[in-house]
């Protein structure tokens, strides 16, 4: 069988066109394998090509111990560890005694973290392949202690053959064959398999549900986890959250829970990345914080907002422990409104017949409308419900609506013609206090006494004094007139 390799013009510095177009073999059959020369065709030129033979390469890389045991990730002291690399030939087998291959190879050790690294400088090296000799010398290792205790070291290898212009190659690899492999350092754990860890948000708790902008000055959620099932590995909360909230800092609620074991990065504006209890949240552990954010003093455009949670960790691929979703309103404050009114006139004197009067109420807002609200204002009027009429003739802006009109009984003298005003906002806004006002109109009524009636009742009053005090004197008379008898 022959294993058919690419050649291109470029390769062999050559510019040749429809290059390949024909092949065929230039002497007789070396052997049932090879050619020992070939011409390739091209517009206007073939080019002889001297054959040399194929080999595949499958290198094996050992480790002992093939995994991290538990008792060395728990101590920072260094522990040794062999590694045995060898080339096996699939095809094209050194065979005759003599020919040495030069295989050049590299090799990288847990290039992120370097929990492994060489005890020597052995990274790279030339093997010489023989007929008898297929693996390089032991190489040492050194484990250095690890922070990940979970993530695989990888050891990787790639490989070459020298084939420079002065040096002709007795093989050649196979172009169609990979010239790299990988081998992964398993770290052990308790579990018995796959470590399972059961972690919740369900405890996890948004301080306050709802946020005033212009009043509220921050919030928080705070966060009580517990593992109640296996080891996790580099746990990982992301929160996402509205533009009205600015990541401020976090605090701990517990005693045995310290600040340094948990981190928080903001990735973006409205992001939140926070890793806790790295490299391991251990079975039984808890984490108690809060994460607070100041309330950004902006116009919040919705009337409400969520926040996502999602708290993953490093088994099984990334695994989602659990999500959760907080409802978040907001609302705008409008801490600055005043509302005062005024009537022209605020008295008015009515006689015993029907007059007409007008009266006219003003109510102004004074203030800042900070967030551009729409204001409803609402205006009662109260009137007397005998003798008086109030026709509404003229409202300023027109968009005001007479809603209510109130009537009372009064019999005195005197009675009010009372505007109540009052602010409110939609659900958007938030009105700090109660925003009203009230103004009276005092109704003096007056009544016309004749000046005849006023004699002939002062007539009467003195003709009732003079009979009282006649009779009261008679009675007197009478009295010491018996007494004298």
């Amino acid at each position: 069988m022959f294993l058919l390799q690419r050649i291109s013009p470029a390769s062999i510095g050559m510019t040749l066109r429809h290059f390949g177009q024909s092949v065929s073999a230039f002497s007789n059959q070396l052997d049932k394998k090879r050619q020992l020369h070939i011409s390739v065709g091209s517009e206007g030129n073939v080019t002889i090509f001297e054959t040399l033979p194929v080999i595949v390469l499958k290198p094996t890389m050992e480790l002992n111990p093939g995994s991290i045991p538990i008792q060395w990730q728990e101590r920072v002291v260094n522990q040794d560890i062999t590694l045995k690399i060898c080339f096996t030939a699939e095809r094209g087998h050194i065979t005759n005694t003599g020919e040495e291959l030069q295989v050049f190879y590299n090799i990288y050790l847990d290039q992120d973290e370097k929990r492994l690294t060489f005890a020597y400088n052995t990274e790279k090296g030339v093997l010489k392949l023989t007929s008898t000799v297929s693996c390089l010398n032991t190489l040492r290792l050194n484990f250095n202690g690890c922070y990940d205790c979970f993530t695989p070291i990888v050891v990787r290898l790639n490989f070459t053959l020298n084939t420079s212009a002065n040096h002709k190659p007795i093989r050649v690899l196979d172009i169609w064959t990979p010239n790299k492999v990988t081998k992964e350092v398993e770290f052990d754990n308790d579990c018995g398999g796959p470590c399972v860890p059961n972690i919740s948000l369900s405890d996890s708790k948004l301080n306050h549900d709802e946020v005033v902008i212009g009043l509220s000055k921050n919030n928080s959620i705070s966060f009580n986890l517990t593992n109640s099932g296996k080891e996790a590995y580099m746990t990982m909360l992301v929160l996402t959250y509205p533009h009205v909230l600015h990541y401020s800092h976090i605090t701990v609620n517990m005693l045995d829970f310290k600040l340094e074991e948990i981190s928080c990065e903001q990735t973006e504006e409205t992001r939140l990345k926070c890793s806790f209890l790295h490299p391991l949240f251990r079975k039984g552990a808890q984490a108690n914080f809060v994460i607070h954010w100041q309330i950004v003093d902006e116009k919040a455009a919705r009337r409400g907002a969520k926040i996502y949670a999602n708290l993953t960790c490093a088994n099984q691929e990334n695994k989602v422990l659990d999500t959760k979703i907080y409802t978040l309103g907001i609302k705008n404050a409008l801490t600055d409104l005043n509302l005062a009114g005024t009537a022209i006139p605020t008295l008015i004197k009515f006689v015993d017949k029907t007059e007409k009067v007008d009266i006219t109420f003003t109510f102004k807002l004074f203030g800042e409308n900070k967030y551009n609200a729409t204001l409803n204002v609402t205006i009662e009027l109260k009137v007397p419900a005998h003798g008086t009429q109030m026709i509404v003739t003229t409202m300023e802006p027109r968009v005001v609506h007479v809603l209510n009109f109130s009537e009372w009984d009064d019999q005195g003298t005197s009675s009010n013609i009372t505007a109540s005003a009052n602010v409110d906002v939609n659900e958007h806004f938030h009105l700090m206090g109660k925003v009203s006002s009230k103004v009276h109109v005092t109704i003096l009524k007056q009544k016309v006494i004749k000046s005849e009636l006023a004699i002939i009742v002062g007539s009467v009053g003195c003709l009732l004094f003079l009979v009282l005090f006649v009779v009261l004197l008679c009675k007197v008379q009478k009295y010491i007139h018996v007494f004298i008898i």
